[in-house]
């Protein structure tokens, strides 16, 4: 199980028994496997994969491998005069290679942009090879689910969010719970998270978390609307020695949702490695719960124990 995001603190009791590689790759900076600048790659982890410990959190697949791909750096951002973390896509791709050549099985990015295609013949080309990445990704075996993305896009219109978007890729939406942020619970039902991307484009739904009806008081009960998983401290200092503070947090996104699909296609896999990519990706469509609209939620929610049966 391969994450491609901020890096995942391996330090973690939780994410430790099951990080199995480390790597980085950057484009202007050096980079370090262990996350610098960003909890957002160990919170994805945890709900990947987190394993039965002393902790507060488990992931999908609790003894899946966890393959730590740290592709993001930091980059200064004059128009909000603050320094952000970004991936550039030369080094997403270098990750997404070597992710095939060392056999990992899915490859999980809660990462994107966006990109208007008849725009320009840059968009175009932008399109074109990042395609081209994923085909070769998915030819050989690798199965590539994508965060569907945040910004409340109909994406049936010339707007297109990459990785996402792209043919083979399993593009999940995010949902949140009502009426109380609790399962299981009489009566409750799943909404499209407000801000998630939709449109004919997206696979599946799972759970990313919102904070709640309109006026629910934050940050209690609104907070546990959203996803539990593994934290941590991140900042360079501490990374360079790979022990920074580790806990847990609360977070909410697309790139919340994705992981709970990652997991249970490495599940799958696990349970039949001759599955193919298309296969695992049927498999999960078909398993879905429907939630009705296909637009909002693709195939429906995910189902992991049905998936799982399959």
């Amino acid at each position: 199980m391969a994450i491609l995001d901020t890096g995942i603190a391996y330090n973690h009791p939780d994410l430790n028994p099951n990080v199995v590689y480390n790597a980085c790759y950057s484009v202007f900076t050096p980079c370090l496997a262990y996350p610098s600048y960003h909890w957002h790659g160990t919170h994805v982890a945890g709900t990947t994969a987190a394993s039965f410990d002393e902790g507060d959190a488990v992931g999908i697949g609790p003894d899946l491998g966890l393959a730590n791909y740290n592709v993001f750096e930091p980059y200064y951002d004059p128009a909000e005069e603050e320094w952000i973390v970004v991936a550039y896509d030369e080094a997403i791709w270098e990750a997404m290679l070597d992710a095939v050549d060392l056999k990992f099985d899915v490859i999980n990015m809660s990462l994107g942009g966006y990109v208007v295609k008849p725009s320009s013949q840059e968009a175009v080309a932008y399109w074109t090879a990042w395609n081209r990445a994923v085909n070769y990704v998915i030819k050989n075996g690798v199965t590539v689910i994508a965060s569907s993305g945040n910004g409340n896009l109909d994406l049936n219109g010339p707007v297109d969010h990459i990785p996402s978007d792209l043919p083979g890729v399993i593009s999940v939406g995010a949902t949140g719970i009502r009426p109380d942020p609790a399962y299981p619970q009489e009566g409750a039902y799943d909404v499209r998270a407000f801000y998630s991307n939709y449109g004919a484009s997206v696979t599946i739904a799972a759970p990313g978390g919102d904070l709640g009806p309109e006026g629910t008081p934050y940050p209690f009960p609104a907070v546990f609307y959203l996803v539990y998983s593994d934290y941590v401290e991140a900042n360079p200092t501490c990374a360079a020695t790979a022990d920074c503070p580790v806990g847990y947090a609360w977070a909410g996104g697309t790139s919340m949702a994705a992981p709970h699909v990652a997991g249970t296609a490495g599940l799958v896999k696990d349970n039949s490695p001759d599955l193919t990519p298309r296969q695992i990706a049927s498999i999960l469509k078909r398993t879905a719960e429907n939630l009705g609209d296909r637009q909002l939620f693709g195939h429906g929610m995910l189902d992991v124990e049905e998936a799982v049966k399959e």
